[in-house]
């Protein structure tokens, strides 16, 4: 087996894998002002135990139900035995299969419903996360029987994950897989996005995201007036010109609901992105990020808010 060894803030660690380390990763500032080297500093820093309960995407479904703050979605299946089997007999037609611990890669949506889901294209900008299974092709038309689907599962698991600086997700024990089911909106379609940036319990503001399997379009939002957060540079989508005004777009009511949800959820930790998917009028919790873009820096307004709001959440705290 190979071994990587690696000094690591003055220690030599021994590690079964080779690390991914992007050049950021390692920008430590004494003093943080922009967001991303406040996530740079959580990274290396901050080692609550809570963090890789909030992580696992199995673990911090009995966080949220405890908080009482949102639905969370139905659980079909969960397992960390390995080889991974799933009862595919037992499953419903349409769900999600994913594992506790990585987002990156392997997350299938099987769609065998009478009608597909709307608004799935070929080639879509997120394909390398998600494989819309239908009659055992995704969306490309590739073949994925249910061997196949459970050994890249298998790999997954097993596999450590890379991002060395990324402490709470490397830290995730079991690692497993894990069945939900698969939410649509009235229209047949995967529902919106909405990423609530919370700092030490406090909404900062609200990233809404729309056609996930189109054409990903993405917004900033305040959290109190709902109106956008312009952006000026270095973004990763382009904006939702359709919405001026998240409250407005939602409900005065339905906004704030979801607001006080995402507060709620973070309040224990010195920040957290809550991610929740609107169905109808429902709120269901998707799950926590602690290190958006692990850690990237991203529009010049992006960094600078969220680097003020952090420091104003350490200062209440």
């Amino acid at each position: 087996m190979k071994v990587a060894l690696l000094h690591l803030h003055g220690d030599i660690m021994r590690l079964p894998f080779s690390p991914v380390i992007h050049p950021w990763h390692e920008n430590l500032v004494d003093e943080p002002k922009l967001i991303s080297e406040f996530i740079i500093q959580y990274m290396h820093k901050d080692r609550n135990e809570l963090l890789p309960v909030l992580e696992d995407k199995y673990a911090s479904r009995e966080y949220v139900k405890s908080k009482n703050a949102c639905n969370v979605i139905n659980l079909f299946h969960w397992t960390e035995k390995k080889p991974i089997r799933l009862p595919w007999e037992k499953l419903p037609q349409r769900c999600v299969i994913k594992t506790n611990h990585w987002s990156g890669d392997g997350i299938f949506i099987i769609d065998n419903g009478e009608e597909p889901i709307g608004g799935v294209k070929k080639d879509m900008a997120i394909q390398e996360i998600y494989r819309v299974i239908r009659n055992n092709k995704d969306q490309d038309g590739n073949k994925w029987s249910n061997r196949k689907i459970e050994r890249k599962l298998t790999r997954l698991v097993k596999k450590h994950y890379p991002f060395l600086y990324e402490w709470a997700v490397r830290n995730i024990d079991p690692r497993g897989v894990l069945v939900e089911e698969l939410l649509l909106n009235k229209k047949g379609e995967i529902p919106d996005d909405i990423k609530v940036h919370c700092f030490s319990g406090k909404a900062g503001f609200i990233q809404y995201e729309r056609g996930k399997f189109t054409s990903v379009r993405q917004n900033l939002h305040h959290p109190i007036t709902g109106e956008v957060i312009t952006q000026t540079e270095n973004l990763k989508w382009p904006g939702i010109e359709e919405i001026t005004n998240l409250k407005d777009e939602l409900g005065e009511d339905f906004f704030n609901n979801i607001v006080c949800a995402a507060e709620k959820l973070s309040e224990d930790v010195p920040y957290v992105r809550v991610d929740l998917f609107l169905v109808d009028s429902e709120i269901y919790f998707g799950e926590f990020t602690l290190y958006p873009r692990s850690g990237q820096k991203q529009s010049k307004e992006w960094e600078e808010l969220g680097g003020k709001l952090w420091k104003e959440g350490l200062e209440r705290s």
